[in-house]
């Protein structure tokens, strides 16, 4: 990345479909392009992507507040961006829109159209001026999901309990 960014600084809108781009990747960018409009980072639907948003706190650098007021749009497609980093530029760069996109899994999308919510998939997120535009679906998506995963690990557990009061319950018979 750093490569095509050095040689080409004059890049104004720049759309990767690259799923092993970081943070590093869109630091790269930043450094190298000053005049940069939009950045669209894209993942794979069915993978996610490795830029977590820890550019921020270059972006954030008090030396760099003043750079980059030509990006109006900041799109990250399919990429495990942490909501607190997304919150922080957008609040501190009120002319930047920032989209994020996920995946939905299926056991998500069943659980939310059981509960009356019909979700787009991909679940997608705009934030301006540090809030976020109409609903979080990313938010929501990533609730469902931990819930999800916390009820799989809660019946685990209740099954293996149940399996070793069996087992305690057999013994107590043959004794």
């Amino acid at each position: 990345m750093r490569a095509v960014v050095t040689r080409n600084p004059w890049l104004l809108d720049i759309d990767l479909y690259a799923p092993k781009l970081t943070d590093k990747s869109v630091i790269a960018i930043l450094k190298h392009c000053p005049r940069v409009t939009a950045i669209r980072i894209n993942g794979l639907p069915r993978t996610t992507g490795r830029v977590k948003g820890h550019f921020v706190s270059f972006m954030n650098m008090r030396e760099n507040q003043h750079k980059w007021g030509m990006l109006k749009k900041l799109r990250l497609n399919y990429q495990p961006v942490v909501e607190a980093q997304v919150r922080s530029v957008s609040k501190r760069r009120p002319d930047i829109v920032i989209s994020q996109s996920i995946r939905v899994p299926s056991a998500v999308k069943e659980s939310l159209s059981n509960a009356g919510i019909d979700i787009p998939v991909p679940a997608m997120t705009e934030w301006r001026r540090g809030h976020v535009e109409g609903i979080d679906w990313v938010a929501l998506v990533r609730r469902e999901q931990t819930r999800l995963d916390d009820l799989e690990q809660l019946a685990t557990q209740v099954q293996e309990e149940r399996e070793r009061q069996r087992a305690y319950e057999q013994e107590q018979l043959a004794t």
